[in-house]
């Protein structure tokens, strides 16, 4: 399957298939802070089930039942099951972001990748992941699938000093490679809306496209200029 090279040092992987091609690429992983992270959280939960055994034995074997120490082990049960969860999110096999395009079908993975802590910004980026925090803690797995003849058009954006690559999904606005970097972005961009339009040879959904108008990487460089305060006005 002839598809173009990526970028020059670009983390982009391809692997061609019996139906198509996958794009893929790894997801941060955290750093090896995360195991000084890991470390911490093990010898608390030590110190969190002796003192879940020992509330347990006061409020069983007590004068009698303490409504404030009842409450107290529940708060801490919660506790020590939310740092169970923060060492499996930081360790847990990470999948890469990944991008299918089959002879008529369309397939993204978002992937997976240990919780990066070190990296504030790549965890807030999105709107909604500051409006509930929890989303961007506990994030799922997700795969999407459309048909060429159903899938939007990927748009290629600019967001202040940021950039987004885009579709839409109904109501779901799907963002792909939040950790890739720009020309990686405009390359990938390129990529996904040839395969959209269509093929010329039956043998491969990338040979044989002829050039389509970048519409994605113009959309982005208008929203450059509008950004910095330029305009066509005299």
């Amino acid at each position: 399957m002839n598809t173009p090279d990526p970028p020059k040092n670009s983390q982009i992987q391809t692997k061609s298939e019996l139906n198509g091609v996958t794009l893929f690429w790894k997801k941060p992983s955290g750093g090896p802070f995360r195991y000084f992270i890991i470390l911490f959280l093990c010898f608390w939960l030590c110190g969190w089930f002796f003192g879940l055994v020992s509330a347990g034995k006061q409020l069983f074997t007590g004068d009698g039942p303490s409504l404030f120490l009842a409450a107290w082990r529940a708060m801490w049960t919660i506790g020590g099951v939310f740092a169970v969860a923060m060492v499996y999110l930081m360790l847990r096999p990470p999948k890469p972001e990944s991008v299918t395009l089959e002879r008529n079908r369309f397939k993204y993975d978002t992937g997976t990748a240990p919780i990066n802590f070190m990296n504030p910004y790549y965890m807030m980026r999105k709107k909604q992941n500051m409006m509930n925090p929890f989303s961007m803690i506990f994030q799922k797995r997700r795969t999407y699938e459309l048909s060429r003849e159903e899938c939007p058009e990927f748009i290629l954006e600019g967001l202040g000093d940021d950039q987004r690559l885009r579709f839409d999904d109904g109501a779901d606005r799907i963002t792909i490679g939040e950790c890739l970097k720009e020309p990686e972005r405009e390359w990938l961009a390129e990529i996904l809306n040839k395969w959209r339009v269509g093929y010329r040879d039956r043998s491969s959904p990338l040979r044989g496209v002829s050039p389509t108008p970048p519409t994605a990487r113009i959309a982005y460089s208008a929203s450059r200029l509008h950004t910095n305060g330029f305009s066509g006005e005299q």
